[in-house]
């Protein structure tokens, strides 16, 4: 799985292999999330097929609720 900045930069990959990639990079991380657009690819590795999904920004609050989640 990997997060793909809009800007076309490098993309932070998060897993490989089924396995985290540990650190991540949260710098990085940080300026890809910064950007108006990013693409969230998922290799499963069964197969060709592909599906898209679109979302919407999500409300400060929504955001702020969910951080305390965060390890």
């Amino acid at each position: 799985m990997a997060i793909y900045p809009g800007d076309n930069s490098d993309p932070l990959v998060l897993v490989k292999g089924g396995e985290p990639l540990l650190p991540v990079d949260e710098a990085r991380a940080s300026e890809i999330l910064k950007q108006e657009d990013m693409r969230v690819r998922v290799e499963l590795g069964l197969g060709s097929e592909e599906a898209r999904m679109y979302t919407c920004d999500l409300s400060h609050d929504y955001v702020s609720i969910n951080a305390d989640y965060r390890s």
